[in-house]
């Protein structure tokens, strides 16, 4: 998915972000340079989920407000109408990382923290709606129940580096932003040459960027550490020796950044 997101990018497409107001479970052109985001591809739905989510926006939802039609204007009224039978929490946590409810509350710390709490008022609305209606029936009375919703957990916002590292737990890669974002304009006063722009060199360079992928492997001289260097202008491929490991143990781990000095040279065997 981010090697064709990625392509689309540099053929001067863009994207919508997932959005639970406006996706679908596939990936849609909006228009021949815009793409609309599918919520299918956020790692932890699932079509039925997906297409719950469709059905309650356009009023055909199972919950006591599931005829209501539009966008959904909160988390809780988004709980309210879904049909939580073909939704669970575990998708609605992954939906609210990628960023799919940023158009109803940015502060997504905000929103997680509120999650129980808007699937016990969807679930209590829900039953009030049901003993009301046998109340109606009983008393001839016509006065639905309505509960006001609550109101969010005051939470911190995520910073950048943990807004980030949700995404991409959930997407898969940074949508939104990159983590070498923070730190760049500092780190290109001493490392000043972008990935991009690496060529084969005799003596070290000075690098920056962020580590993903992180792998140790036993070779014939000890172990191995391979990982990959992005700085979002080119993704390099490194490899440390057991000694680096050993001494670098603490900052040689996903999403850290790093700053190296290294023989740039093309691998001829990959």
């Amino acid at each position: 998915l981010k090697v064709l997101w990625e392509d689309a990018r540099k053929m001067g497409m863009g994207f919508e972000p997932p959005d639970v107001n406006r996706g679908g479970y596939r990936f849609e052109p909006v228009t021949d340079k815009l793409i609309r985001y599918g919520l299918g591809a956020v790692k932890g739905t699932g079509q039925q989920a997906i297409e719950a989510i469709v059905a309650a926006r356009e009023g055909r939802g199972e919950g006591p407000n599931g005829d209501e039609k539009g966008p959904f204007t909160s988390l809780f009224n988004f709980c309210l109408r879904v049909d939580r039978q073909r939704i669970n929490k575990r998708t609605v946590e992954a939906l609210i990382k990628a960023g799919a409810f940023d158009a109803l509350n940015l502060n997504r710390a905000e929103l997680l923290a509120s999650l129980d709490v808007a699937f016990e008022y969807a679930a209590t609305t829900q039953a009030n709606a049901h003993q009301g209606g046998l109340f109606d029936m009983l008393s001839g009375d016509d006065h639905g129940s309505s509960t006001q919703e609550p109101d969010y957990e005051s939470t911190m916002p995520w910073g950048v580096k943990e807004r980030l590292t949700h995404e991409k737990t959930a997407i898969g890669f940074y949508f939104s932003g990159h983590l070498f974002d923070e730190v760049e304009r500092e780190v290109r006063r001493f490392a000043r040459t972008p990935l991009a722009d690496v060529k084969d060199s005799r003596d070290p360079v000075i690098l920056a960027g962020i580590v993903s992928d992180f792998r140790i492997i036993n070779g014939q001289r000890g172990r191995l550490a391979f990982f990959k260097l992005d700085d979002k202008s080119a993704v390099l491929e490194v490899s440390a020796d057991e000694n680096l490991i050993n001494l670098y143990r603490q900052q040689l781990k996903d999403d850290e950044l790093v700053i190296v000095q290294a023989l740039a040279q093309s691998d001829r065997f990959s």
